[in-house]
């Protein structure tokens, strides 16, 4: 009987190459999101230290020009943490959009090993039933090459 040669060996190879390189992929879209959040942390720290530094500046009597100057610097700031939570937002968007792509193709191998593993036991029994047929066959044949012998009857 020939070898067993599941049909869809192809595609079962191509998206296991695919899942492997979205799992690279959505890897590294985790590490750049982990590295925004960073960002965004580090400058909401940032602003906590200065709202921190003008309180205390209000309280020994600081000169407007440096009050002025510490606002206009929390305005900027205020700006760019909102431009870090964009960023922070399209970077959740896009792990959460290879995510879905990586539990597709996921599922898709799954199917496609389940199936493959099923057509291999199929082949495997039908493998021992042909097996089993050539040994019944022989059997038959040894008896009947014996004329009977066994049931005690003689030529």
């Amino acid at each position: 009987m020939a070898k067993f040669k599941f049909s869809l060996e192809t595609v079962l190879k191509v998206d296991k190459l695919r899942k492997k390189q979205v799992k690279t992929e959505f890897a590294r879209a985790q590490e750049y999101l982990a590295r925004q959040h960073k960002v965004l942390s580090d400058m909401h720290e940032e602003m906590s230290l200065i709202a921190a530094d003008m309180t205390s500046m209000a309280i020994k009597g600081a000169t407007v020009n440096s009050i002025k100057m510490y606002a206009d610097y929390t305005q900027v700031l205020r700006q760019r943490i909102r431009q870090q939570e964009q960023i922070v937002k399209r970077a959740e968007k896009q792990v959460e959009e290879i995510m879905e792509r990586l539990v597709s193709l996921m599922k898709k191998t799954n199917v496609l090993s389940q199936l493959k593993e099923k057509q291999y036991r199929d082949y495997i029994a039908e493998l021992e039933k042909k097996q089993q047929k050539a040994i019944d066959e022989f059997t038959g044949f040894k008896l009947f090459q014996q004329g009977g012998a066994l049931d005690g009857q003689a030529e």
